[in-house]
């Protein structure tokens, strides 16, 4: 039996500033669908992290995975990790998503998520700290210049414990390809009244994983996961190196 070959981007700078970042006792934090997917019914996947920050390198994903069945459609699981200087955000980020070559219904070239639907938590209030002790003291114009005035609002408030951490799931499954390769496309069309700080896209053939299909249904809990200060700690630290 011919099984999907799984293909990778090159090792990314989040993959390498992970093991940085720690909850107090050393213990790792780790959010599950962050890590890379070696797992049946997977393909291809990828992510972007704070993908509208001035200081990024990339704000658009490309997917592409080889040897699969023909015949069968394909599923695409799109996982957002958001923040807002609102307590109570409105608003949305939309997605442009469609795999080259396969039929799309009009509705499902869009991937919509909206802020009144997705999951929401507090900050902590300890964003500030955790980055200070990684990437030194940084100024308010430094810290704009990095992550763009909506982004470095949005940390603002979450460092003086408002503001909001959201997170929600889409899977949408798409036609049969047709050939035995596929190319995905996404990028970011709309984010109003939230800032995405990572995306990430995992397409599959065949059975979804579990934790994918159970994160479409309840949703993965933030309330243990520095998620915020660890998107970004990534920008900072990508800005510190590049300098």
């Amino acid at each position: 039996m011919m099984y999907p070959t799984i293909q990778r981007s090159p090792r990314s700078l989040f993959s390498r500033l992970l093991q940085i970042f720690t909850l107090p006792g050393g213990v790792i934090v780790l959010c599950s669908f962050l890590a890379a997917s070696a797992q049946a019914g997977v393909v291809a996947e990828d992510q972007l992290i704070t993908p509208l920050a001035p200081s990024t390198f990339r704000n658009n994903i490309k997917l592409s995975a080889e040897s699969l069945d023909p015949a069968k459609p394909i599923w695409v699981a799109y996982q957002l990790i958001a923040v807002s200087a609102s307590d109570n955000p409105t608003g949305k980020i939309v997605l442009e998503a469609s795999p080259e070559g396969v039929p799309v219904d009009i509705k499902d070239l869009k991937v919509v998520f909206l802020a009144d639907k997705l999951k929401q938590s507090e900050s902590a209030g300890t964003i500030g700290t955790l980055l200070e002790a990684q990437v030194g003291k940084r100024s308010s114009q430094e810290l704009t210049e990095v992550l763009g005035p909506e982004l470095y609002a949005a940390f603002q408030a979450l460092n003086e414990k408002r503001g909001a951490i959201l997170q929600g799931t889409k899977v949408k499954t798409y036609g049969p390809t047709g050939t035995s390769d596929a190319t995905m496309l996404v990028s970011i069309e709309v984010a109003e009244g939230m800032q995405p700080m990572l995306i990430k896209v995992t397409m599959g053939q065949g059975d979804m994983p579990p934790e994918v299909a159970a994160a479409a249904e309840t949703r993965l809990p933030l309330s243990t996961l520095l998620l915020g200060a660890l998107g970004i700690g990534i920008a900072l630290a990508w800005f510190r190196w590049r300098r």
